[in-house]
């Protein structure tokens, strides 16, 4: 039960950091806010990418496995061929995430965490 209340409670943490909007934070707004709010949201986005947000290892597969399908998707479009683990999220345009990625959260929150951790 600790478990599940802590999972939930990194996932609304996680969901309020990111602000929930249509799109990922740019990284000129990202630039504008503090380095201790850089810093804290970097240390969050490190247990996100480590999968300390995920309920199960069902719910870990669904996102990874829907975020590939994704990530092909704009390689595609792109006209190139990058390995999934070298995918730079930083580098989704707004347009890229409006069209391929458009209210999926976890893809919204690599986004951001690229911006962050670089």
């Amino acid at each position: 039960m600790k478990k599940a209340l802590l999972a939930s409670a990194v996932v609304v943490a996680i969901l309020g950091i990111s602000g929930c909007g249509d799109s990922p934070r740019s990284t000129e707004d990202l630039q504008k806010l503090s380095k201790a709010e850089l810093d804290s949201m970097g240390e969050e986005c490190v247990g996100f990418i480590y999968g300390t947000a995920f309920k199960s290892k069902e719910e870990a597969d669904k996102q990874w496995g829907e975020l590939e399908k994704i990530v092909a998707n704009i390689n595609k479009s792109r006209g190139k061929e990058v390995n999934f683990k070298d995918f730079p999220y930083s580098s989704v345009t707004n347009d890229e995430f409006s069209k391929f990625g458009n209210g999926n959260e976890f893809f919204k929150k690599m986004i951001e965490c690229d911006r962050i951790l670089k």
